[in-house]
């Protein structure tokens, strides 16, 4: 895993696994990739092409990971309406 911004890079799972002061390690962390099914790619033709997900349900642990890749200079990749609440 790399952070980049403008000229700098991190190799982030080396700093975790050596303690670096450049990060902060929280709970307990695998510094190892899991096997996962790999998935066919998707591709959004016209500029109101989206991809709606469910929820995720808050009271279990999990995870979501996206692998992206834009030719257009400028655009939304992403977008979270954030918890909704009962109140």
């Amino acid at each position: 895993v790399e952070f980049s911004a403008d000229t700098l890079k991190l190799n982030v799972i080396d700093l975790g696994r050596t303690e670096s002061k450049l990060i902060t390690v929280a709970g307990h962390v695998d510094f190892m990739c899991q096997e996962v099914e790999a998935a066919d790619p998707v591709t959004f033709t016209t500029r109101d092409s989206n991809l709606v997900l469910p929820p995720l349900d808050s009271t279990r642990s999990s995870s979501i990971s996206f692998k992206i890749r834009t030719i257009e200079a400028n655009g939304l990749l992403m977008y979270s309406s954030g918890a909704s609440s009962s109140h």
